[in-house]
């Protein structure tokens, strides 16, 4: 008898925490919240497990930065006194530090997708496809109160498991980027590293995962609002929240202003940072995003000579013919970084509040 007092004493325990649509959620989710926390757990196990491997790494080739001690170059070719440690250093960085690094940013990537597939497609379509919506939604909560408060739960364990992820991830990313920077005081050439533009580093490193997280979490819901069933649902989400990464990677370099630099003919690499972002001609318009600044203030693309380029003799031939007096390109420095996170992410955010009030409206309407 005091065995099930104990017992029915503790579930009542456990109630009192929980109440209402907030226990309702709980027990609908609870598996899909425990694979979560167990994902969540390895993935944070991965991250700090490599940042610890970083460290070793580090103290294994005795790396140390060469900046201030007079030992840097600028001849844009490998030093010719780069200490051993440094080159067996350079050898193995791809290997053990850069590739785990990218599998962690695609893992990151992923989880998005996972989102809307997994949580938002069967949050309404498991009610309509199993007939459960008569008895979930006549209660004392209407369908848009319902909804209301399954989204904010979701959406609020979403953006804390994803934010500490990214936080995570960055802080390991950070170690990563400073290594490079200690390599590259020695060694002057761009080391195999996916820098801050790379999608793998740029959508796995800030808020805008949180943002892209969530705006699947609601593309999954409209999906299954709409469709009624499961299967349609998760595929539609899938399709849309992969659609809307690929979407947003391509309109990342637009969404902010470029900055126009200007350098001596074949010098202009030489005057930027390793972590300034070039601007690719197949990603702007017809004009590109690189080439030559004439005598008369005309801009034109790089390929009025470069395309003619047989040897030095020939392209500098050339650059005078056509009075090129400088070269430019349009850039994204590395201090556009947080402009462009936030940007993307309130382009996230509020795509999310769209569909949440179409949602909210739809099952108001039509349950």
């Amino acid at each position: 008898m005091s065995a099930l007092i104990s017992r029915t004493g503790s579930r009542f325990a456990v109630g009192s925490r929980l109440r209402g649509l907030t226990w309702l959620t709980w027990r609908q989710h609870r598996a899909a919240f425990g694979a979560a926390a167990v994902l969540f757990l390895l993935v944070v196990s991965y991250f700090v497990w490599q940042r610890a491997e970083l460290s070793g790494f580090v103290d294994r080739y005795d790396i140390t930065s060469c900046r201030g001690r007079g030992c840097d170059t600028t001849s844009g070719s490998p030093a010719t006194t780069l200490p051993d440690n440094m080159q067996q250093a350079v050898t193995h960085f791809k290997s053990e530090v850069a590739d785990p690094l990218s599998i962690g940013g695609y893992v990151l990537l992923v989880l998005p997708a996972l989102v809307g597939v997994f949580i938002g497609a069967p949050l309404v379509a498991r009610e309509r496809e199993n007939g459960t919506y008569k008895l979930a939604w006549s209660q004392s909560y209407d369908p848009e109160r319902w909804l209301a408060h399954q989204l904010a739960l979701l959406a609020a364990v979403t953006a804390v498991m994803t934010g500490l992820l990214a936080a995570v991830y960055r802080w390991w990313w950070v170690a990563v980027n400073d290594t490079v920077d200690d390599f590259e005081s020695y060694y002057a050439s761009n080391v195999a590293h996916h820098d801050w533009s790379a999608a793998d580093s740029f959508f796995a490193n800030g808020p805008v995962l949180v943002a892209v997280a969530l705006l699947a979490l609601v593309l999954g819901t409209a999906s299954g609002l709409l469709l009624r069933r499961i299967l349609p649902a998760m595929a539609v989400a899938l399709a849309g929240t992969v659609g809307a990464q690929f979407l947003l990677a391509r309109m990342l370099p637009h969404v902010m202003p470029p900055e126009t630099v200007y350098a001596k003919t074949t010098q202009l690499g030489d005057t930027q940072p390793w972590n300034t972002w070039w601007q690719d001609d197949d990603t702007w318009e017809d004009d590109g995003a690189a080439g030559f600044l004439l005598r008369s203030g005309r801009h034109v693309r790089e390929g009025a000579c470069s395309d003619k380029y047989i040897d030095d003799n020939t392209l500098s031939s050339c650059l005078t013919d056509n009075d090129v007096v400088k070269q430019w390109a349009e850039i994204h420095p590395y201090s556009h970084y947080w402009p462009l996170q936030w940007i993307e992410t309130g382009i996230c955010l509020v795509a999310a509040a769209a569909l949440t009030l179409f949602c909210l409206r739809r099952i108001r309407h039509r349950p």
